[in-house]
């Protein structure tokens, strides 16, 4: 191939990552993205913006079941493309809350790792992943004597901690991390590791601020503060350390969950060929290695996750060893009775 022809290849290859096919003229250009605050980079979504002329629109939920009701009265809001976590992903299908993915008009779907990919039932026909990262403890190693390591700490606190500990909003988190710090197992919980985690959440509650997730903002409580130790998502830990310094995350010694976050694109999007569109431009490598460097968390794509920045990279919080996953798991359960377990412990505890 000559040099002209190489450089009208190359040209041609970053539009079609930049400039998605046509959708139908019907279609508005506008996109509705329900995500969590502070997590999608800003400036990924601008790029698309300038080289498509479609605008996006984000709206922001608090927890996995903020997310939920928002969904279920959505035929008012008519999200298009949702962040969705794994194991939500099959519900959402059979209740036709999102569509199966067209993989020809999403060609870079190739470019996240089958491993997540196949993780969860329904992620492969019908999401694609784009972050994976673990559940652990956020404390101020500057306001408290003792180092954190255990989830034991969080659940019998010291007069030290008790009153300035944040547990996680959602159920599933909350009730699945006790269940480690118990030794049970996610895949297949008893009645009776429910009634130890019942146990030890309900002793726990007096000394709870919040059942809140912390969230990356200069005045959220951990950054000034008010809490010293919170349930905290690993990324968040580390964008949050850039505000207070003497915050450091943990991977509890007795192990926790796993998680994986993926794009779907609702059943009632108003223009799904351009959420499409939309979801495979967020899956090319550049756009994959910008979001995971501004987010702060490991790629769905090993091969980005190796190109983030040595500094990223090199952290064992954010890209963890084999031997700190080691009593790690995905929470694959989809048990109904478990379910209602989880949620009628998270909320008899936060309520």
């Amino acid at each position: 191939m000559n040099k002209r022809a190489t450089i009208l290849a190359l040209f041609a290859s970053a539009f079609a990552i930049l400039a998605p096919t046509s959708a139908s003229s019907s279609e508005p250009k506008v996109l509705r993205l329900l995500t969590w605050e502070e997590y999608i980079s800003p400036a990924v979504l601008a790029q698309f913006t300038r080289s498509t002329g479609v605008k996006i629109e984000p709206y922001y939920f608090n927890s996995d079941g903020e997310r939920d009701a928002l969904l279920v009265g959505q035929d008012d809001a008519n999200y298009d493309l949702i962040l969705v976590n794994g194991l939500a992903i099959d519900s959402y299908r059979r209740r036709g809350w999102i569509r199966t993915l067209d993989l020809q008009r999403i060609p870079n779907v190739k470019n996240v790792d089958t491993k997540w990919r196949q993780s969860f039932a329904g992620a492969d026909t019908h999401a694609a992943p784009i972050f994976w990262g673990t559940l652990g403890i956020a404390y101020r190693a500057d306001l408290v004597k003792t180092p954190i390591t255990s989830w034991a700490q969080l659940l019998q606190p010291s007069k030290e901690l008790c009153g300035r500990i944040n547990m996680g909003g959602d159920a599933r988190d909350v009730v699945g991390s006790v269940l480690k710090a118990v030794g049970a197992s996610l895949r297949a919980p008893t009645l009776q590791d429910y009634r130890k985690v019942e146990s030890l959440l309900r002793s726990q509650k007096p000394c709870v601020a919040d059942y809140e997730f912390v969230g990356v903002s200069e005045d959220d409580p951990l950054v000034i503060g008010s809490v010293v130790a919170a349930m905290t998502y690993n990324g968040d830990a580390q964008r949050m350390r850039e505000m207070a310094p003497g915050i450091r995350f943990v991977m509890p010694k007795e192990g926790g969950i796993i998680w994986t976050d993926f794009l779907a694109i609702s059943s009632k999007s108003r223009a799904p060929q351009y959420a499409a569109d939309l979801l495979s431009y967020l899956l090319a490598e550049e756009q994959l290695l910008k979001m995971a460097t501004y987010a702060q968390y490991a790629s769905a794509s090993e091969r980005v996750t190796r190109r983030l920045p040595a500094e990223l990279r090199g952290n064992h919080d954010i890209v963890p060893t084999a031997a700190q996953l080691l009593n790690f798991e995905m929470d694959t359960d989809t048990d109904i009775q478990s379910a209602r377990q989880r949620n009628r412990i998270f909320v008899a505890i936060s309520r």
